[in-house]
């Protein structure tokens, strides 16, 4: 026969009554919390976004519902009502439902060729408002919609004011003038003219051959009719003095040029002829001020060895001209050099050796 087996003692008891202890008590725990669930008040969720209602009440275990709702004076996607109202006590497995705010959007009708009363109505019908209303002068009948701002058929949140654009119809015309003859006045004279035809002068000076302050030229041509208060160009002439400076114009920083020895004057009873004048480069650099460019430009030297002025250059000019030969201009003696623009002697200046 089989031995009989031995029996155990406390100590092999003892680990499976520590589990069913323990077993036991997670069950008395689950039946408490289901008998008496606990309770949880409710905070005030409006203005918060779905988002942050989650994270409050994840734990809870409430089942959330969500609406929608519009308000467009509070910020969208954000709580506007609920249901348990804010304080309430609330328990695992309670229904929470959420208003959230919905900005309905709607397009904007069209506006154009309406009153400001019909527009007003459409905007209502629409569910926009009358916004700010801007009245322009038109040839369109007083106090109909132009445009509107949104334009019409744009998708607009409701509720929100629509601008509108009115005429007010045309706006007062001034009375037209004839602008009269100036050529050939004085600056003073033409000025008193176009003050009684109510025209405004805009005077420039331009190098003429007429007399000092005399208009030359005007635009529009005289004859022309014209709105009051439009605005004339008139220009008169402006007469350029000849001047004689110390030293050639525009060169002072070129470099005088090393004077070349003279030759040895002839013996009396010689051939009888007259020593010859020494012979040199006269350098020259010449520009004209900005008002000149663009002016035509003669340039002419006369010498001992030329008593008749020679032309070294003639013609238009452009912007940024400059007259400056390589080497200088050859001359012999005594050098007298003229600048002409547009004919007029600008400026006459002698070099001597």
């Amino acid at each position: 026969m089989r031995p009989p087996l031995p029996k155990p003692g406390l100590w092999g008891w003892l680990p499976g009554l520590v589990f069913m202890l323990l077993g036991l008590g997670s069950l008395a725990v689950a039946v408490q919390r289901y008998l008496n669930p606990p309770e949880y008040t409710l905070p005030d969720f409006s203005g918060k976004t779905a988002t942050e209602v989650l994270e409050t009440v994840r734990t809870w275990g409430l089942k959330l519902e969500f609406g929608e709702g519009s308000d467009l004076t509070r910020p969208e996607d954000t709580v506007l009502e609920q249901t348990p109202e804010p304080g309430s006590q609330v328990k695992p497995g309670r229904k929470l439902t959420l208003t959230v705010n919905k900005h309905k959007r709607g397009t904007v009708p069209t506006l154009s060729g309406r009153s400001v009363e019909d527009a007003r109505k459409a905007l209502l019908e629409a569910g926009y408002t009358l916004g700010g209303v801007v009245r322009i002068d038109s040839p369109t009948l007083e106090g109909t919609v132009l445009a509107s701002r949104p334009p019409a058929g744009t998708s607009f949140s409701a509720g929100k004011p629509v601008e509108l654009l009115v005429s007010a119809g045309p706006g007062p015309r001034r009375p037209e003038t004839v602008l009269p003859d100036l050529v050939g006045l004085s600056q003073e004279d033409a000025k008193y003219l176009l003050d009684v035809a109510e025209l405004k002068g805009n005077f420039r000076s331009v190098v003429s051959g007429a007399p000092q302050g005399e208009v030359v030229r005007q635009e529009p041509a005289a004859g022309t009719p014209l709105l009051k208060g439009t605005a004339v160009t008139v220009y008169v002439s402006k007469q350029l003095e000849a001047t004689v400076p110390d030293g050639p114009p525009f060169a002072q920083d070129v470099p005088e040029p090393l004077p070349e020895p003279a030759p040895e004057p002839l013996e009396p009873g010689g051939d009888g002829s007259p020593p010859q004048p020494a012979a040199r480069s006269l350098q020259l650099s010449l520009t004209l001020p900005p008002e000149l460019e663009g002016s035509n430009v003669r340039i002419t030297v006369q010498d001992e060895a030329r008593p008749e002025p020679v032309v070294i250059f003639e013609g238009p000019t452009a912007p940024g001209w400059k007259f400056e030969p390589p080497g200088g201009v050859p001359v012999q003696g005594r050098a007298t050099v003229r600048w002409f623009v547009n004919d007029q002697l600008y400026q006459e200046f002698t070099d001597s050796p």
